[in-house]
C-alpha cells in the first residue's frame, strides 16, 4: 500500500520526492534564528522505516493560500492554511499509512504550543489535499498524527499553563503539559475552519530537556 502511494507521489511531485528512512531522521527547526544557543534545533527519530517528505513542499503550496483571501476578511479557514510545520514522515502500520506532522519550539508557553498545533493542523491540511489528487489515494487507509517537541516547560511557564481556564487553546495546552498527548476530532476541527475537511489529528508532546539544542527518541514512544 505505501509502495504505492510513495510511487505515485514521487511521479507526481517529482521535485518534492519523498526519501526512504531506514534507521533514523532528523527533524530540523526550519525557522531562521540570529543566535541559536539554547535554541532547540533538531529531533532525531531512531529504529524508523518509511519515508520523509521535504517540508518545502508545504512552504511552497501556502502561497496559494494566502493569495486566495488578499482584500477579503481573514477567517480561521484562511489563516490556518498559511501555517507550515518542521518535518514530515510517514511509515506503515497494521494496513494503515500514518503520517506524521512534526514541529520544534524552545520553550512551552500556550502561544508556541498553540501555534505550534495550528502548524501541524495546517500542513496536515495541505498535504492531505496534495494526495488526494492520486487515484490511489483512500482517506480511509490513512492516519494523521503530529508531534510537537519543546524544551521542559519552566516552573513558571507551568503554572501560567496550569492557571489557564477558557482563553483559546488552554485546554489544548494543560492536557498536553499533563497527559503528552491530545485528541483532536475531526467533528470540531471541521467546526472550527468551516468549510475545511479535516480529519481526527492525534498529537503528542516531546519533552525536551531544557538547553539542548538537539534530542532523539525512539519511533516506539510516539506510534
Amino acid at each position: 500500500m505505501i509502495d504505492r502511494l510513495i510511487k505515485d507521489f514521487n511521479k507526481l511531485y517529482p521535485a518534492y520526492k519523498a526519501e526512504s528512512i531506514n534507521g533514523s531522521c532528523d527533524i530540523e527547526e526550519t525557522e531562521h534564528v540570529i543566535d541559536s544557543i539554547g535554541q532547540f534545533r533538531k529531533l532525531t527519530i531512531n529504529h524508523i522505516s518509511g519515508w520523509q517528505f521535504p517540508n518545502s513542499i508545504i512552504k511552497d503550496n501556502t502561497s496559494f493560500y494566502s493569495k486566495s483571501h488578499r482584500n477579503n476578511e481573514l477567517k480561521p479557514c484562511h489563516e490556518i492554511l498559511t501555517k507550515d510545520c518542521d518535518g514530515i514522515y510517514c511509515i506503515e502500520k497494521e494496513d494503515k499509512i500514518v503520517f506524521y506532522f512534526c514541529e520544534l519550539k524552545s520553550s512551552f508557553t500556550s502561544q508556541n504550543i498553540i501555534k505550534a498545533k495550528d502548524q501541524i493542523v495546517g500542513s496536515a491540511l495541505k498535504f492531505v489535499g496534495l494526495l488526494g489528487m492520486m487515484k490511489c489515494f483512500e482517506m480511509e487507509n490513512i492516519v494523521v498524527k503530529g508531534v510537537i517537541a519543546s524544551h521542559k516547560a519552566e516552573i513558571e511557564q507551568r503554572n501560567a499553563i496550569l492557571h489557564l481556564r477558557n482563553e483559546k487553546g488552554g485546554k489544548f495546552c494543560k492536557d498536553l503539559l499533563v497527559n503528552k498527548t491530545y485528541k483532536m476530532p475531526h467533528q470540531k476541527c471541521m467546526e472550527y475552519w468551516d468549510p475545511l475537511y479535516c480529519m481526527d489529528i492525534d498529537i503528542t508532546y516531546i519533552c525536551v530537556p531544557n538547553k539542548q539544542q538537539a534530542f532523539s527518541i525512539d519511533i516506539a514512544s510516539i506510534i
